[in-house]
């Protein structure tokens, strides 16, 4: 029951983070925050793995945040992953509103009123933490499906007060399966982020050439 509900919470955060990210960049956010957050993600293994290697450090301490799992969780860590999902939907609450204004522009959105270099610096540090704690929960490589509310986004509208809950159920139940597949189709368990690298690579071409072609 903790992993299920860590993986649920894991989800969650994952979708608020991206869902604000591409509220506050647009669909700029493929081309100048994801995609690079790929590579740094890339980067960050590699540099971590040799520095621990040259140091005589034990490499099976550092997998499970880098690679994902949601093995030998515990009630503890499932209560505080909650007071950051809690925060998360408290921000949504309060600012899905402002959201939904940046998608009319800089200038629009300022006459109706919402002050936006400082909603932008706001949201995106809580988009900051989400993900950090994304990374505390599910590991490093699970960033990668930041890019799901894109999708969603195609399949619901833009409208904020959609977009947010359903990203949190589409990511929650993407996670549990993912989970639940990397115990039971191979012999030994395969790290989660793994999986969600390796079905997102496809996507982020899918919405690359999207962005390309101005659609």
């Amino acid at each position: 029951m903790p992993r299920l509900f860590l993986a649920i919470l894991s989800g969650s955060l994952i979708a608020m983070a991206g869902s604000i990210l591409l509220g506050i960049f647009g669909t700029r956010v493929i081309d100048n925050m994801i995609v690079k957050t790929s590579y740094l993600i890339g980067s960050m293994v590699a540099a971590v793995s040799i520095f621990m290697m040259l140091f005589g450090a034990n490499l099976n301490l550092l997998y499970p945040c880098l690679l994902g799992s949601l093995a030998g969780t515990t009630w503890d860590k499932v209560l505080l992953i909650a007071l950051f999902v809690i925060l998360g939907l408290v921000v949504y609450v309060f600012y899905y509103k402002d959201l939904n204004a940046l998608l009319f522009g800089e200038y629009t959105a300022k006459t109706l009123g919402v002050e936006v270099t400082w909603i932008r610096i706001f949201l995106f540090a809580i988009a900051a933490v989400i993900s950090l704690i994304a990374v505390y929960s599910c590991g490093l490589l699970c960033l990668a499906a930041l890019i799901l509310p894109y999708f969603v986004r195609l399949a619901t509208g833009v409208n904020y007060k959609y977009l947010i809950p359903v990203s949190i159920m589409s990511s929650a139940s993407l996670i549990i399966l993912l989970d639940i597949f990397s115990r039971i189709i191979f012999p030994a368990e395969l790290p989660l982020g793994i999986i969600v690298m390796a079905l997102s690579g496809p996507f982020y071409i899918y919405a690359l050439q999207r962005r390309r072609l101005g659609l």
